[in-house]
């Protein structure tokens, strides 16, 4: 996985990859945030819950969403909000990453990543949660969540296991009290902290057991008014390339030609 356009997994075990990668441009990884007896991921950001006997457990995460309630130049959130600030690296003050988020809409594009169960065990999967924001959405903006799971890269001929891209599996898509931003500080001219990008969880609760491998989920989302999306990826506060896997391969498929490409965040 490679970009942070959110999902989240819920399953009964949990496990956490953190491997970062040093270059000053990354593809893509999605940020697995939390599970919650569901399997979540996230393209651009994912999370992946689980159920145990009781209750359901993060298992999986990618990365991180949020920067801070202070954006880097000085601005305060609204109250009760975060930013998700674009990031230049400590110390650097001349480049900064300038992509907001990866686009993405249902008969246009969608996106996949790569997750791994461990050795030795299942997930029970109750839930998929990505993350997705539109331009000055304020209330949900969506009416549609498609997916599918691959027991391989799509790109590869592998196979669909789970899922497909004709049934609608929208749960609900509550807002997550975050917004999108570009870079306050670097480079200049800077960039004023806007909320015109208020972030989005868009789940599908799901009943699905998966053994020991890796996986790839491939999913879109549609918007109410048709217009474009964007999904996040994985922010973290001073770091340009976080939470990247040793070979970064988060995907976007281009539906009319049916081609795929990796995901750079630049």
């Amino acid at each position: 996985m490679n970009f942070a356009s959110l999902i989240k997994i819920l399953i009964s075990e949990f496990v956490y990859r953190s491997k970062r990668q040093t270059k000053s441009f990354q593809k893509h990884r999605f940020v697995k945030d939390y599970i919650e007896k569901i399997l979540f991921l996230t393209i651009l950001l994912l999370v992946v819950l689980i159920n145990t006997s009781s209750h359901a457990q993060r298992v999986y995460r990618n990365g991180i969403l949020h920067t801070d309630t202070i954006s880097n130049s000085g601005v305060a959130a609204p109250t009760g909000y975060r930013w998700s600030e674009i990031q230049n690296d400590t110390g650097n003050s001349t480049e900064s990453n300038i992509n907001i988020g990866p686009s993405f809409t249902q008969t246009a594009f969608n996106l996949a990543d790569d997750f791994t169960v461990p050795a030795g065990q299942t997930w029970s999967i109750s839930k998929f949660s990505f993350y997705a924001f539109q331009l000055n959405a304020t209330t949900y903006p969506f009416d549609g969540l498609y997916f599918r799971i691959y027991n391989g890269p799509p790109n590869a001929g592998r196979t669909v296991i789970f899922g497909n891209s004709t049934t609608n599996c929208l749960s609900k898509s509550p807002d997550t009290k975050i917004y999108r931003i570009f870079n306050s500080l670097v480079p200049a001219p800077v960039s004023t902290p806007t909320t015109t990008h208020l972030i989005f969880k868009v789940s599908s609760n799901v009943t699905l057991n998966l053994s020991a491998g890796t996986y790839w989920i491939e999913w879109a989302i549609r918007p109410i008014n048709r217009r474009v999306l964007n999904t996040p990826t994985c922010t973290v506060k001073g770091q340009r390339t976080p939470w990247s896997a040793s070979i970064p391969n988060a995907m976007q498929l281009r539906v009319g030609t049916n081609t795929w490409s990796t995901i750079v965040n630049a």
